[in-house]
């Protein structure tokens, strides 16, 4: 669902984070976020309650050996704000952003995408068809990043306005 009037649309997200932790004990069985590292990652620019599912694999490089691979596999669902640009309107294209920020500053921590395995989007869950077009792919970008301010992570799913109904009453 989009809401251009109010600039908000719900969505639903699978989030993977990876990281290398050095100190990850050899015989830890289990990841515990209280007690390991992580880069404590949040939706910045959600509205409201977010449904937030998470859960974590371990990779180990030598099972010996401390240090493993720990994936952070994140399941969200919710509304987000999006200034939305509606000037072109009815031929608009829009970018709807989820913004993902770590609660580390940037000079401490690099966001980057994995092109290993390339954002994506299941297009037959996108409900808005009869309105909107939604593109195959997600752009990633990173906030502009000044010292002292959250690494951040930008996704954008872009959709057109695909409205034939309103295109026509414009040129009534």
């Amino acid at each position: 669902n989009i809401d251009t009037l109010n600039e908000k649309f719900e969505a639903e997200a699978f989030i993977e984070a990876e990281w290398f932790d050095t100190k990850f004990p050899a015989d830890a069985q289990n990841y515990d976020v209280q007690v390991h590292w992580n880069p404590k990652l949040s939706v910045d620019n959600s509205i409201g309650e977010l449904k937030d599912e998470r859960y974590y694999t371990i990779n180990r490089s030598s099972p010996a050996n401390d240090g493993g691979h720990i994936t952070e596999h994140r399941k969200i669902k919710g509304v987000f704000w999006e200034k939305l640009e509606l000037h072109d309107f009815p031929f608009d294209v829009q970018d709807l952003t989820i913004k993902v920020t770590s609660d580390y500053l940037a000079e401490d921590i690099a966001l980057k995408e994995n092109f290993d395995r390339p954002s994506s989007i299941n297009r037959r869950a996108f409900t808005a068809q009869q309105e909107w077009s939604l593109f195959e792919h997600v752009e990633v970008s990173h906030q502009f990043v000044v010292a002292g301010t959250y690494a951040t992570v930008i996704l954008q799913p872009i959709i057109n306005r695909d409205d034939k109904r309103g295109m026509g009453n414009e040129l009534l």
